[in-house]
This record gives structure tokens, sequence and C-alpha cells, in this order.
């Protein structure tokens, strides 16, 4: 099971990379940098994340405990938060 997580965790973080650089390009909102911005920044906690789990479950590295972890778990559950101006 441990070679299925870490199969996974490589491939959310080239599919958050690729992610950045195809669809997040200039192109796709050159106008919008509101909605591109916390889309990218969504994207990098996604990946950093991903790659602290790869580091904790391929390499042994008990990243896991650490602040900055915490920090980007709780960086990525404020993306989620409902404006008051969607109701």
């Amino acid at each position: 099971m441990i070679d299925l997580a870490v199969l996974l965790c490589g491939f959310s973080i080239f599919s958050a990379l690729l992610l950045a650089l195809t669809h997040f390009a200039g192109e796709s909102y050159r106008d919008q940098r509101q909605s591109r911005d916390p889309g990218l920044l969504l994207l990098l906690t996604l990946g950093g994340l991903q790659l602290v789990h790869f580091a904790w479950l391929g390499l042994g590295l008990d990243w896991v405990s650490a602040w900055p972890y915490r920090l980007m778990l709780f960086r990525y559950a404020g993306e989620f938060r409902v404006s008051p101006d969607a109701a």
C-alpha cells in the first residue's frame, strides 16, 4: 500500500505542476489576476502537501510533524471558505 501511496503522491505533484504550467498560463487568465493567483496558490499548497507526504512515506523523513506542514494544512483549508457575497 505504501508503494501505491508514493505513486499517487508523485502523480499529484506532477499533475499540479502540469496544471500550473498549462492551464494557468498567461493566455488563459490574461485579465483575471484575482482568479489566477489563488488558483496557483492552491496548486502550490497541494503540491507542497504531497511532497511532504512523499518525503514521509518514501524517504522516511518525519516532516508531517513539523510546523510548515501544519501551516500548509491550514492554508489549504482556508481556500474552501464560503464568501459572504456568494449567498
